[in-house]
């Protein structure tokens, strides 16, 4: 993948069916852009293989905006040692030369950039001819341009949250680090991420959404000083 291994983790094939009976049983309009199966009018079976299809386009949403910093990093003369998808996204390996951080807020927002990017372009391809769309060409076209650029669009704009280890987290810390300094703005950048999460698990509560919870807490769980280590 751009001159990179392309590496899946078990925990991926664990979550994949579990994702497929999700896109099965829900069905969704958010902003008049249709994602999941649970309101179509075809046999289990056929709903449960159209689910694990999305859930497939998932992953590859996610592979692309992991081939955005990729690709980021070996422009900027990078070595990626590898891609992996696992069960909560993906992740680009690198080695960081001597003038890192210097170049990680280029590579951090080229993810972004790719997911919204692609998003958008989908969602407009849809939102313009959605109308065409009949039967299984209706269906295919909720899955492709609906489903997949929501998935998209969302990992664009969830990775801008200045939480770590989002992007947004790495930019916050790179913003600073001009006006502060690396180690207070490392610091810092920590103790916002810290307090973002705890916004999404409170917000979460109060909303009954316990989604929301378990992303608050998992991105609690992974926020660290060494994701920032130059």
């Amino acid at each position: 993948m751009i001159g990179a291994p392309l590496y899946l983790h078990a925990s991926l094939f664990m979550i994949l069916p579990l994702y497929a009976l999700a896109f099965t049983y829900i069905s969704y309009d958010i902003a008049g852009f249709p994602i999941g199966f649970a309101k179509a009018e075809l046999p289990f079976i056929e709903k449960l293989l159209l689910g694990a299809v999305l859930a497939i386009f998932l992953y590859i949403a996610i592979l692309i905006h992991e081939a955005g910093h990729a690709w980021a990093a070996k422009y900027k003369g990078y070595h990626v040692k590898g891609i992996t998808l696992f069960f909560v996204g993906g992740i680009s390996e690198m080695e960081h030369p001597r003038d890192w951080p210097k170049g990680e807020a280029d590579v951090a927002s080229s993810g972004i950039i790719w997911s919204v990017g692609l998003g958008a372009v989908l969602l407009s391809v849809y939102f313009l001819t959605e109308t065409l769309y009949k039967g299984w060409t209706g269906i295919a076209a909720s899955i492709f341009l609906s489903g997949f650029g929501l998935f998209n669009l969302f990992l664009g704009l969830m990775n801008a949250l200045p939480i770590l280890p989002m992007d947004g987290g790495v930019l916050l810390r790179d913003l600073l680090r001009a006006e502060i300094g690396l180690a207070r703005s490392s610091a810092l950048t920590v103790l916002v991420s810290r307090a973002g999460s705890m916004i999404i698990i409170v917000a979460g509560i109060y909303f009954i959404n316990w989604i929301l919870v378990l992303v608050g807490l998992l991105l609690l769980a992974t926020i660290s000083p060494r994701q920032l280590e130059s």
